[in-house]
């Protein structure tokens, strides 16, 4: 009969103990900064983890050895699956949530023996299940609660929708306190009793079902964010280029008129009319002063770019270096346009916030056969603001750094990558391209 109850408590804590690791498993996923993908193998070592919990419940011991082990068991996990790298208030608060959880299994268990005081036994195995459940389900709030605190994304989803998905943790909390309440009560039979530990299962689990859902409604929401902004970015790119082609054309104006400015100062000068000749030099350069335009390459599309943004730089008392020893010509216009106007849009907010020598350098170059490596390096102060791996805008908060994120998609685009670093008060970008395979090249 001692073997029959241990398999029967065995069989009800597996699906448990499932949960707890899946609980586990996302505030890992949320709240630490891991690598792109977790390790290789996680369902092999979740049902390894879930088995050796349910192994240390089976075993002799006291309570507290039941608990260390059950904590011991959760880190191995985590710190197998996860680079482990977050800050010091996010891991003393992970370390509590994983005591709780190891506790869960011990806290069911007393809170029966206090209904129950005179019997002076453990409780059967679905009195102390109803205990677990309920413990677990506010673990499990209290975890959600805990994500939606520290976690970015979540911010962005209106609090109406997280209250919304929590009535379901929220209701299986009350009725698993329900049916506690009625078998304090009334004895059920085994039939009873293993249909109940069903049903406490099955809520346990909608609580997961409801959350994933939730969870992949938020990713859903910010990637569609994310896209809009994009779009809209790119648009008003397509309408900067579009003023860019207009100064272009301007420029060939002025060009095209000088012919006839020179034809006019020859034949004044021929005449000997020197005070005309002053006046009309005179307005001349007053009107190439105030829409000169500075030779910065052959590319017209890029020295527009350059002259505009070396005159902004210059009105924010920024120095700003050019060197070129290649061309982006291969790119497609739009690209080139956002490209070179995102580096240097960027470039120009950093070092305009740099408290001692404020500089821009770009660096065009080649790079073996086929490939173009454009280096922006500008002076900046302060911290990057970087949530994972992406590196979010210092100009408002909550931003995502979607010129950032821009840029990278034209260099993969363009069969290349874009890198960042910042060290001793500079920041630097390096993009590579390829000429090779830009698309625009194939048309």
């Amino acid at each position: 009969m001692e073997l029959v109850t241990m398999l029967y408590w065995a069989a009800a804590m597996l699906p448990v103990n499932l949960f707890s690791i899946l609980l586990y498993d996302d505030l890992c996923e949320w709240v630490l900064k891991k690598d792109d993908s977790r390790r290789n193998g996680w369902p092999a070592g979740c049902a390894a983890a879930t088995l050796c919990l349910t192994v240390i419940d089976m075993l002799p011991i006291y309570w507290w050895g039941n608990v260390l082990l059950t904590a011991v068991t959760l880190m191995l996990t985590a710190s197998w699956f996860y680079n482990r790298q977050p800050s010091d208030r996010k891991l003393i608060f992970i370390s509590l949530f994983m005591v709780m959880i190891s506790f869960s299994d011990t806290l069911g268990r007393w809170g029966w023996l206090l209904i129950e005081p005179g019997s002076g036994a453990w409780p059967g195995p679905f009195r102390a299940m109803a205990g677990v459940y309920i413990c677990l389900l506010c673990i499990f709030i209290l975890v959600k609660f805990y994500i939606r605190t520290v976690v970015t994304l979540y911010r962005t989803i209106s609090i109406s929708w997280f209250l919304l998905f929590l009535t379901v943790p929220a209701a299986c909390l009350l009725c698993c306190s329900f049916i506690g309440h009625l078998l304090a009560k009334y004895a059920v039979s085994s039939v009873e009793e293993l249909v109940l530990i069903l049903t406490g299962v099955a809520m346990l689990y909608a609580c997961l079902a409801a959350f994933t859902l939730f969870e992949s409604l938020v990713r859903h929401m910010e990637r569609s964010k994310e896209y809009e902004y994009i779009r809209l970015r790119r648009e008003m790119e397509k309408t900067h280029f579009e003023l860019i082609e207009q100064k272009n054309d301007e420029f060939a104006g002025m060009v095209h008129d000088v012919k006839h400015h020179l034809r006019y100062l020859s034949q004044t000068a021929a005449e000997g009319d020197l005070p005309e000749l002053r006046r009309y030099l005179g307005q001349l350069t007053e009107d190439f002063a105030g829409r000169s335009q500075g030779i910065f390459t052959d590319d017209r599309i890029l020295n527009v770019i350059l002259t505009e943004k070396a005159a902004l730089a210059q009105k924010r008392g920024i120095d700003f270096s050019v060197k070129l020893t290649a061309s982006i010509s291969f790119l497609n216009p739009v690209d080139a346009c956002t490209l070179m106007g995102n580096l240097l849009d960027n470039a120009i907010e950093g070092a305009s916030k740099a408290a001692d020598h404020k500089y821009i350098r770009l660096q065009i170059r080649s790079f073996n056969a086929g490939f173009v490596i454009i280096r922006v390096e500008n002076s900046f102060s302060g911290q990057l603001k970087i949530h994972g791996k992406r590196l979010l805008s210092s100009k408002s908060e909550g931003h995502h750094g979607y010129g950032m994120r821009s840029i990278e998609q034209i260099a993969e685009r363009n069969g290349g990558s874009m890198e960042y670093q910042a060290q001793n008060g500079v920041f630097c970008t390096t993009v590579l391209l390829s000429m090779v395979t830009s698309p625009y090249e194939d048309e």
